[in-house]
């Protein structure tokens, strides 16, 4: 859940402005999420009826409407996301929708129209808990150990990124190879045994990365993943390994 984290540094940030005229971009403060439940004054406290609200006032400022919404940011960061037709048809429009890669499918299925507009802005990201596995006493930047210059962690079966070939790779690469082939299993006792799981292959990755030179990065849902940044945060150089044709488009870098 991206927004009550995002929100407060957005409203804080030194580039903001309260003066729309000085302003080159414009952050919805919506989210279909926070609709759920968490509305803010002066608005409709039922969700179809404060989304409703949204797209009204949004289609009626000037601001909006002088770039057709293109230079408005929305947050669309939930797995199984729904909107009202209203909605649908303003993001359609022109707004940019900030995402993930982990979300990527779930915004092509609910709004294929903005891809083709290249509306979609993808944001780097990390797994919440990625820099908080530090054990104690250890540094988060410490120098590279010798067995494991070469890191990957996760499954080899996704669909993209050619990670069939990472197995491949790996009796190429003559030493330092520390190559795994993880996955959260669907179902783990007890209730939150799911959540804690995912936790500790995270803290094993975050640990493999900061002792490693090199991390493999192949392509997630979209042509980057949470990979590329982790690596980059862990001092890792990263390789990517997605289409050459879509790596431009899709960084949020140059």
């Amino acid at each position: 859940i991206a927004e009550p984290a995002i929100w407060p540094v957005l409203r804080n940030h030194a580039l903001r402005t309260r003066n729309p005229e000085e302003a080159s971009m414009f952050v919805i403060g919506f989210s279909p999420f926070m609709s759920e439940g968490l509305t803010c004054p002066g608005f409709p406290q039922s969700p179809q009826k404060y989304e409703a609200e949204i797209v009204k006032r949004l289609k009626n400022d000037k601001y909006y409407k002088r770039k057709q919404g293109f230079d408005h940011m929305i947050f669309f960061m939930r797995f199984g996301m729904k909107l009202s037709k209203p909605m649908k048809d303003l993001l359609d429009s022109g707004s940019l929708v900030v995402t993930t890669d982990r979300l990527f499918w779930n915004v092509v299925k609910v709004l294929p129209n903005i891809f083709k507009k290249n509306s979609v802005v993808l944001a780097p990201y990390v797994a919440p808990y990625f820099l908080d596995t530090v054990p104690p006493g250890e540094p988060e930047l410490q120098d590279k150990h010798p067995d494991t210059w070469y890191f990957f962690a996760g499954t080899y079966s996704r669909r993209f990124g050619g990670r069939g070939n990472l197995a491949v790779l790996s009796q190429h690469l003559s030493s330092g190879v520390n190559f795994t082939d993880l996955r959260v299993p669907k179902t783990v006792a007890p209730n939150n045994g799911l959540l804690q799981h995912s936790h500790e292959i995270v803290g094993q990755a975050a640990a493999g990365i900061r002792r490693s030179s090199v991390c493999m990065s192949p392509q997630g849902d979209a042509v980057t993943s949470g990979r590329l940044f982790e690596a980059m945060a862990g001092a890792c150089v990263p390789i990517m390994i997605a289409p050459k044709d879509s790596v431009p488009i899709d960084l949020p870098f140059p």
